[in-house]
């Protein structure tokens, strides 16, 4: 454990310039808006690809950015995420079944391991899950994710429930649903309804309590592609 410390410590500050380098020209932004008790707040997410890689950058109004490095896969190598308000700023990096965390959470020093096994991590799975979702030979998907606030790994699993239809912006459309668990924890006490667009993907929306049940219910949608 102590040698791994080292090498994610390592890492970090090897490569710490990656959250404030020069932003490639994206292929895809997504423009979501986000409704938690009262509160709206935009986001911008972006999507830069490359014959052998993928660059998510997103940013929130608030001030949080996060940068994940992925396979043309989406599946994650790293992620380095701010958020100044709070004191925080960490990379991620993957190795193997491990993921090396190093950086500051909530102006404390952060240097951890967290074990994992061979599903992928996925980052930000509103673009990262619309390749799954229009794979009609899969009804189910396991995956990793990190919560960027705690610095913490978990195990999700999506269930592709069926087609309805939602309105989005003032327009119905028509919509794969799929209904997002964490591994470990019964639906009763936590699940997640997504919807995206049943011809090419796209995220239209998810309601989600970030918590235990009595949780506020947050809401992002999309609001507009660029």
């Amino acid at each position: 454990m102590r040698t791994s410390a080292v090498y994610a410590w390592g890492v970090c500050i090897a490569i710490l310039g990656l959250a404030t380098a020069r932003s490639l020209a994206a292929d895809n932004v997504l423009i979501l808006r986000e409704r938690e008790a009262g509160k709206e707040s935009t986001t911008r997410a972006s999507v830069k690809g490359s014959a052998d890689s993928i660059t998510i950058t997103v940013e929130s109004e608030e001030g949080d950015t996060q940068i994940a490095s992925a396979d043309p896969s989406f599946a994650a190598r790293k992620v380095v995420y701010q958020d100044p308000s709070v004191q925080t700023f960490y990379e991620a990096v993957r190795q193997d079944r491990s993921i090396f965390v190093c950086g500051t959470l909530r102006g404390k020093p952060l240097a951890r391991t967290l074990a994992i096994d061979d599903s992928h991590w996925l980052p930000l799975l509103e673009v990262s899950l619309p390749r799954w979702v229009l794979d009609a030979g899969s009804r189910q998907a396991s995956f990793w994710v990190i919560d960027l606030p705690t610095a913490e790994m978990h195990k999700m699993i999506a269930e592709k429930v069926g087609r309805e239809r939602i309105r989005v912006g003032g327009a119905e459309v028509e919509a794969i649903k799929v209904r997002m668990l964490t591994q470990g924890v019964p639906a009763v006490i936590w699940s997640s309804p997504w919807w995206f667009r049943a011809a090419d993907g796209t995220f239209l929306r998810y309601e989600m309590a970030r918590g235990m049940p009595g949780t506020p219910k947050t809401i992002l949608e999309l609001v507009a592609v660029e």
